[in-house]
């Protein structure tokens, strides 16, 4: 059976898989279904954790067409190191320069519970490694250089990175607008208890500077509401985008904002 891979920002991925003791037909439906699903996707190799499975097994798609069934699989030998770009399913619109062992001795079990271990280098030893890593919970974000993760942990806080079914967004920009305008509001009602202690030439740059706050935060409100309209319209599968009350949000700010700028020509202007 043909299953769902596991992308960003699910975090079952981040799931620890369970080490296979019981070699039955639950495992061979796992392997099968991986199998499926690799035919089906054209993958080279899989983890079954990526197809939400917490279990301890990997695929990997040989040159002849034929499946290596690694079964709880460990590293217990490795040599030399070599950097290559990295892409992963699971942060589809990512990739870096990562560092893995060049050869590495991997002890493994088959479908049969039976001991086999394999030496191997090159695109076949980083395959494995890759796989080896969701086994544990983790991603190749995990060994990157401290840079590196910083641009990649950057791209994923601005939502550069979207489910494969573009249903939500990593972050909502409206947010951004919601910050903004929550700043220049906070901005314009300190400015309020400025004539306590400024005199008549500093309120009056303060007035002029409050007059321009409640200005800017319309133009923000104004596309707050368009851009949380487009977000509802794109992401229509997406419940988390539809629970935003736009409307309301809108009359609140608009209404603060009238507020400030009432207040400020009442209370500030010197004149």
């Amino acid at each position: 059976m043909i299953k769902e891979i596991i992308t960003y920002p699910d975090a079952r991925i981040r799931h620890m898989s369970a080490e296979i003791r019981i070699f039955d037909e639950d495992l061979v439906d796992i392997i099968e279904n991986m199998k499926d699903t690799m035919d089906a996707l054209e993958l080279e190799a899989l983890s079954a954790i990526q197809i939400a499975m917490p279990a301890s097994v990997i695929l990997i798609k040989q040159d002849d067409g034929s499946y290596l069934e690694l079964i709880n699989a460990r590293i217990l030998g490795k040599n030399g190191t070599v950097t290559d770009l990295e892409q992963t399913l699971y942060y589809e619109n990512l990739s870096a320069e990562v560092t893995r062992y060049e050869t590495i001795k991997v002890l493994y079990q088959d479908r049969d519970g039976n001991q086999n271990s394999l030496d191997t280098s090159g695109k076949m030893s980083r395959m494995i490694q890759r796989k080896i890593d969701y086994n544990y919970g983790s991603t190749f974000i995990d060994k990157l250089s401290k840079d590196e993760r910083k641009r990649v942990e950057k791209a994923l806080e601005y939502g550069l990175v979207e489910s494969s079914s573009g249903a939500c967004p990593t972050v909502f920009y409206r947010d951004y607008f919601i910050k903004a305008i929550k700043s220049v509001l906070l901005f314009g009602f300190l400015a309020l208890f400025s004539p306590l202690f400024a005199e008549a030439e500093l309120l009056e740059t303060i007035y002029t500077t409050t007059q321009f706050s409640a200005l800017f935060s319309l133009i923000l409100i104004v596309g707050y509401y368009f851009y949380t309209e487009y977000e509802v319209k794109k992401y229509k599968s997406c419940t988390s985008c539809q629970s935003a009350n736009t409307l309301a949000n809108t009359f609140i700010y608009l209404a603060v904002t009238l507020l400030l700028f009432v207040g400020s020509y009442f209370w500030i202007n010197p004149s």
